[in-house]
């Protein structure tokens, strides 16, 4: 509800184009409401529909499981982020980002929550420090400048709100210059983003279906593109990490 187009911030352009991309997965005839109005009935398993400048408090319904990506980004430049979406009744209360600020980009969590609730409390974790604020519902009185919090810090951070209360969590990492830096434009670059997991949805073991590695072998000097795993343990623990999947770890970290 807190995301769309209405929401973007001039100086990066993160939310220039909001678009959901709607898939049918069931047989049958399938009902696509926006924002209170039927706008397409699909009419099978697999069948799409793209809904264009997605505002924000804006709500999409369906009458049968759909399948929803939202894509962001600079309709100017191919700066984009796609994010497969959780229904409501998939949200959590509790989790974890893996992903912290850096030199180059500056990572944020965008918190989305269902209008009506009131305000709450949303405490915001990491090995730097722990804050905790007052949070506004995503209703339209409370604007939309409240719904960007920091992850500034080298490490992960666990964001949770008070009364166990369930909620959406996206992470954005940008760039806010598209400077030139060693053959590198840094906003086209560094501008990318995934969606979190709630935590009891997370897991012990994880595979990689496509880990490209770096281009033309340029994994040293950052500026190579890459596939990159961040891993974020909720507790003291051992990372094994099996590259060829044979079934014996080439490389393991212990993570206290």
């Amino acid at each position: 509800r807190d995301l769309g187009e209405d929401s973007n911030q001039p100086s990066t352009e993160t939310f220039e184009l909001v678009q959901l991309h709607v898939m049918a997965v069931e047989m049958g005839p399938t009902e696509i409401t926006y924002d209170g109005t039927v706008v397409a009935t699909l009419s099978g398993k697999g069948e799409t529909i793209i809904i264009d400048h997605y505002g924000q408090f804006k709500k999409l319904e369906s009458d049968k499981d759909v399948q929803v990506t939202l894509v962001t980004g600079d309709r100017d430049s191919r700066e984009i982020r796609v994010f497969s979406l959780l229904p409501v009744s998939k949200w959590g209360s509790e989790y974890f980002d893996p992903v912290s600020s850096d030199s180059k980009t500056d990572a944020t969590i965008w918190i989305h929550r269902v209008a009506g609730n009131g305000t709450k409390w949303l405490t915001h974790e990491s090995l730097a420090n722990t804050l905790s604020f007052p949070y506004g519902d995503g209703s339209p009185a409370e604007g939309a400048g409240g719904y960007l919090t920091s992850a500034n810090s080298a490490t992960g951070t666990r964001v949770s709100l008070s009364d166990d209360e369930a909620f959406l969590a996206l992470s954005i990492m940008d760039q806010p210059t598209n400077a030139l830096v060693a053959n590198i434009t840094l906003g086209a670059t560094y501008d990318w983003g995934h969606p979190l997991l709630p935590v009891d949805m997370l897991t012990s073991r994880a595979v990689v279906g496509w880990g490209r590695g770096c281009e033309q072998n340029l994994c040293g000097d950052g500026n190579g593109e890459r596939s990159a795993v961040f891993v974020t343990p909720v507790e003291d623990a051992d990372i094994y990490v099996d590259y060829d999947g044979d079934g014996t770890y080439e490389e393991s970290h212990t993570v206290v």
